[in-house]
């Protein structure tokens, strides 16, 4: 089963895209691990908002490309949508995604891990008329979803015997992961 991380910079639109983004890539199939771990596939959400949450996007970027250099690495978000070039040039980044392209990332992961496709797929959303619909999602706690601590703190959704949080933990522990260590 291959593994994902996601990272996620920026406001609560920003967090809820990851999060259904999440949802549909467990739904097929990937394994979710923690940011740290070093996963297969690792997708950053970038924000734009301010000088510093530029700063925080590349260092995010840096920070996966240095902590799993062997890592498939997607750019998403919205500074990834206004100054692409800030990403193209980072050696290792392999997908660079638009906003509107970041919700096509578990249909496209197939073609994105055999290589082919486009490395920069940001589409001009200066003319969009319409949204893109999400469905509900459960929430994993985040930024360390796999901390027992944090997850009990967040209640009944993410109790032990929720079907979700038992998929991820034995999804997790089948690959050597601990669901139960602090971050």
């Amino acid at each position: 089963m291959k593994t994902v991380a996601v990272a996620t910079l920026g406001c609560k639109v920003n967090q809820y895209e990851s999060e259904a983004l999440m949802a549909d890539l467990e739904e097929k199939g990937y394994c979710l691990v923690p940011f740290e771990s070093g996963a297969d596939i690792t997708v950053v959400n970038t924000c734009t908002v301010t000088h510093r949450a530029d700063f925080d996007s590349r260092q995010m970027v840096r920070k996966a490309l240095r902590n799993n250099p062997d890592s498939l690495v997607i750019v998403t978000g919205c500074y990834s949508q206004v100054a692409p070039e800030s990403f193209v040039q980072m050696e290792g980044v392999k997908y660079l995604l638009g906003n509107r392209e970041k919700f096509q990332i578990p249909g496209l992961l197939p073609l994105m891990e055999k290589g082919e496709l486009p490395s920069v797929q940001v589409s001009d959303i200066r003319n969009e008329k319409t949204f893109t619909e999400l469905l509900s999602i459960r929430f994993i706690a985040t930024p360390a979803p796999f901390s027992k601590s944090r997850m009990d703190a967040m209640g009944a959704a993410l109790t032990a015997s929720s079907p979700m949080r038992e998929g991820l933990r034995e999804a997790c522990l089948r690959k050597g992961l601990s669901d139960t260590s602090e971050p």
